[in-house]
């Protein structure tokens, strides 16, 4: 959710499934950055969906708040911190599943919001975003693949839209698969608003 002053609640909910053992290593843990200036982190929620059903939380001993590397050599990025998530009992045929929200208290330009997106190098089966922005602040953005939904009037002085990248068969079957519901995949993806610019077509929105 975007406020008027362009702070923000960015909620994200991230399903990856192990499809092979050389998956495992490099996705048993989960790195997520934030800005210790600008937003908190908090995560809302993870654990491993064994293929019986069974969930297997992880513990708050097992997530680890860190420095970001890049900021050993680089004294700009001081602010920049990572919680890692380490999910327990991973095995083939698990679903890693990883809800967060980061709350973006200071933004980056007063009045203005912006958001960038890239992508992971994996089969992504099901990606939507849904923006939920004040009525009179328009959403200017560059989406590759998405389709966008019509904007809808929200109770109040609001409005949301949403877009998809919808499921395509994959030719062959990865390693890893995941399914973001709100962040974190898009082939591309690129938001901003400004106050002082007339509503655009709108191309795509995120749940904001």
């Amino acid at each position: 959710m975007v406020n008027a002053d362009g702070s923000f609640v960015l909620d994200v909910e991230l399903v990856s499934r192990i499809n092979e053992e050389r998956a495992i290593q490099p996705n048993a843990q989960r790195s997520v950055s934030f800005n210790r200036t600008l937003e908190t982190l908090d995560i809302a929620e993870a654990y491993t969906l064994k293929a019986d059903g069974r969930k297997v939380k992880v513990s708050a001993d097992q997530i680890k708040e860190q420095q970001e590397k890049a900021s050993v050599e680089a004294p700009m990025f001081q602010d920049s911190l990572v919680k890692v998530v380490i999910f327990p009992e991973v095995a083939v045929g698990d679903r890693l599943v990883l809800h967060y929200q980061r709350h973006r208290t200071t933004p980056l330009f007063p009045g203005q919001f912006e958001d960038l997106s890239a992508p992971d190098y994996y089969q992504q089966e099901t990606v939507t975003f849904t923006y939920d922005m004040p009525a009179d602040m328009p959403l200017h953005a560059d989406f590759k693949g998405f389709k966008a939904s019509t904007p809808d009037a929200a109770k109040g002085a609001r409005s949301t839209a949403g877009s998809c990248y919808p499921p395509k068969k994959p030719a062959r079957k990865t390693a890893l698969s995941r399914t973001p519901i709100t962040d974190n995949s898009s082939p591309y993806r690129r938001s901003a608003t400004t106050r002082n610019s007339l509503r655009p077509t709108l191309l795509a929105r995120t749940s904001r």
